[in-house]
């Protein structure tokens, strides 16, 4: 009679151990479809991210092609006025006045600024960080 206690007990162990085999085997699958899974969205993330980051420096390049633009349009004002007031400076009305003379020159530096600052911008364009 304990011999077939211990054979039932046995029997009813091992069926208890295939079973747990068995959803352990259920759970050893879902957790590599999920982490398949998981490791997909962070390909797909770093894609992203990626195109982005290519998208921001873009952006970037652009923004300081306008500033250079903006730069040359602010040179192209400044030498016109220069222009004028050099035309100016030829007439002999203008030639006696001290208070002309000091703007001409205040003109002439700020021309000289614009166009180095010209130039920087032109330069970090054609050799970008």
């Amino acid at each position: 009679m304990q011999i077939s206690k211990l054979r039932e007990g046995s029997q009813k162990l091992a069926a208890s151990v295939k079973q747990e085999a068995a959803q352990a085997q259920k759970r050893k699958e879902f957790i590599e479809k999920m982490t398949n899974y998981i490791n997909e969205r962070i390909r797909e993330l770093n894609r992203v991210k990626q195109e982005l980051q290519e998208e921001i420096k873009f952006i970037e390049v652009g923004n300081r092609r306008i500033a250079a633009i903006e730069e040359q349009e602010r040179l192209l004002r400044a030498q016109d006025v220069f222009q004028c007031l050099s035309t100016l400076r030829e007439k002999p009305h203008f030639r006696a006045d001290a208070g002309f003379e000091k703007e001409f020159q205040e003109a002439s530096r700020a021309l000289q600024e614009a166009e180095k600052t010209v130039n920087d911008l032109k330069s970090s364009l054609q050799n970008p960080q």
